[in-house]
């Protein structure tokens, strides 16, 4: 379990049925993300983090590709690597 700022994250094996209605291979690991409730500090403009992730991974193979949103949950892909948020540098002060 992997918990960030806006879901709890479970990295999971699928297993054969799974895999077939999501057109994957079995037990291949997959991200199983649940939203916190949470007050929402940054509003989402898109409805579906899944769709989006559909467009990007065609343009960068780093991106897990998002598989399915069963209600307000969503599976990803999982590709192992450091979040996305470790490699955001600090903000540089201007002024001298």
């Amino acid at each position: 379990m992997l918990t960030g700022h806006h879901n709890t994250n479970y990295v999971l094996r699928v297993g054969l049925i799974l895999a077939v209605l999501l057109g994957i291979a079995p037990f291949v690991r997959f991200k199983y993300r649940v939203p916190l409730k949470t007050v929402e500090v940054v509003p989402r403009i898109w409805p579906s983090e899944v769709d989006v992730l559909k467009v990007v991974c065609r343009h960068l193979s780093e991106v897990p590709r998002g598989l399915a949103v069963p209600g307000d949950r969503s599976l990803h892909r999982y590709l192992r690597h450091r979040p996305s948020a470790s490699g955001i540098p600090t903000a540089v002060s201007t002024t001298s």
